[in-house]
């Protein structure tokens, strides 16, 4: 059992293995006079009772050494842990019971008791667990991590353990051996996984549409012939059998159905585990924004693990974000805080997606961008050789109005006008990355446009039709070193 203490003092009631406690006080308890300090690394001292014996104290030196290696208890934390003597277990070796305090520079101390012997492996695996409460939406937009559930079944029996719950669940039917091969009911691992199962009819016969949880994809199984079907596509052709009206599948059968892996089954205990990987989410992303870029603070592993787009302007693989450490309490060895700047065109079609990089979830949200269109900006390439150059673009629309930005809107045609002053360059090159209104993307090939006394024009028209039109001005060939094509500068076009 574990214990939890408030600052107030009251506790849950039993007879407590562990005990957790937070209170406001800044200084961590003294350590007992007589305590020996067997190591200090990394913000935290161990000390060990002056009880424990020479030869004893020697061995738990090296355990505690060897433990934390490379990182601290708890991460971004100071603390320490007193470690004193034990009941010797069954075989006569020695055991512990151990006590840490620590804080994060702020004003509240924990603390964490194993009220019990335990071994340092247990102790310091769940004292490396601990953080501290916080709310992580107040830290990020969206929190975004992976999560894993185990499930054991035995055959046999008919019910699950959720090995992360220690708990039991009914199933309808019993998991069996049929003609060798292990079979389980399918809608019970579907709720195990919270994910979603739909049963259709269709002319060419029945099928169950099966979904995980916050994943885009699902997977049709043919209920007829079991063969299974993402994306239309044929995977595998499995065997079913119905039980009393509960569908049962080969456990083979969950990889393709639903990602689930199962493992060999112990041939002693007849029990098997099945893992399930997928992905926590929950966010607190705008529906608006008034900018010409959409902010999104992401709480991720470090990498990030996601890739994000507006499908409005089209999905690209040319994506960057700035990474900053966690909150307090996480390793930023494994986690981070990514912020990431989309672009947006004027008005409510953009469509923000931030999408894993394994394709297992997606993020969608719907912003409106209330922001003047005259004030969207060009897109300059940062590069310090383009330091010196103002080309002064102009955007005319058909209706002879002038756009003051990076943004215009037309029916029939755009002119594009500027000047190359601080540049020996008498020619430019144009391209375009077209979006229609399904958020399907499409190129242009390179277009020459030539200079006289500096200055270029050049007439852009919907060629591939109403939608919207992402424009980029070009160097022309070996104008910089070590670089066929620099793009200058990128704006939007939108044909209504």
């Amino acid at each position: 059992m574990l214990e939890t203490t408030s600052n107030s003092g009251s506790s849950t009631a039993g007879v407590a293995l562990f005990r957790i406690q937070a209170k406001l006080q800044k200084q961590i308890h003294a350590v007992p006079s007589g305590s020996q300090l067997i190591l200090e690394a990394k913000n935290w001292r161990f000390y060990a009772s002056d009880a424990i014996a020479p030869a004893e104290l020697m061995k738990l030196k090296k355990e505690v050494i060897a433990y934390n290696q490379f990182a601290a208890p708890v991460a971004d934390s100071t603390g320490i842990v007193h470690i004193t003597k034990g009941h010797a277990t069954g075989d006569g070796s020695p055991n512990y019971k151990y006590h840490a305090e620590w804080s994060f520079g702020d004003e509240t101390t924990y603390s964490f008791e194993a009220t019990t012997t335990v071994g340092l492996t247990q102790f310091k695996s769940m004292l490396s667990s601990f953080r501290p409460v916080i709310n992580l939406l107040d830290q990020a937009d969206v929190v975004l991590l992976p999560t894993t559930q185990i499930i054991r079944v035995q055959e046999g029996k008919r019910d699950f353990l959720l090995s992360n719950e220690n708990k039991k669940v009914p199933i309808a039917a019993s998991v069996r051996k049929i003609k060798g091969v292990l079979y389980i009911p399918l809608k019970d691992v579907v709720r195990a996984i919270q994910g979603n199962m739909q049963y259709v009819t269709q002319k060419n016969g029945s099928f169950m549409y099966l979904s995980q949880r916050n994943n885009m994809k699902p997977t049709k199984l043919n209920l007829k012939t079991g063969t299974v079907y993402r994306n239309e596509k044929k995977l595998a052709t499995y065997s079913l059998v119905t039980d009393h009206g509960t569908l049962m599948v080969p456990v083979t059968a969950l990889s393709k159905l639903l990602d689930v892996q199962a493992d060999k089954i112990n041939t002693e205990n007849k029990t098997m585990n099945m893992t399930y990987t997928s992905w926590y989410t929950s966010n607190t992303m705008s529906s608006e924004s008034a900018d010409a870029q959409y902010q999104v603070k992401v709480f991720s592993l470090v990498g990030p693990s996601f890739e994000y787009n507006n499908t409005a302007l089209g999905s690209s693989n040319a994506w960057e974000y700035a990474g900053s450490k966690p909150p307090k309490g996480y390793s930023p060895l494994k986690y981070e805080v990514s912020t990431v700047h989309i672009p947006l065109v004027p008005g409510s079609q953009n469509r923000v997606e931030l999408q894993t990089n394994d394709g297992q979830m997606k993020i969608v949200q719907s912003v409106n961008s209330t922001i003047d269109p005259n004030q969207v900006p060009f897109q300059l390439n940062p590069l310090p050789y383009l330091d010196g150059l103002n080309m002064n673009v102009q955007l005319v629309s058909d209706a002879e109005r002038a756009w003051k930005g990076g943004y215009a809107e037309a029916v029939k045609d755009v002119m594009i006008r500027g000047d190359l002053k601080g540049s020996s360059m008498n020619s430019l090159r144009l391209n375009y990355k077209y979006v229609d209104k399904n958020g399907k993307v499409s190129t242009s090939n390179l277009v020459n446009i030539a200079a006289t006394d500096q200055q270029f024009s050049y007439t852009l028209k919907p060629e591939k039709g109403k939608g919207t039109y992402i424009v980029s001005l070009v160097s022309p060939p070996k104008s910089y070193p070590l670089a066929d094509q620099v793009t200058i500068v990128t704006f939007m076009v939108v044909f209504k």
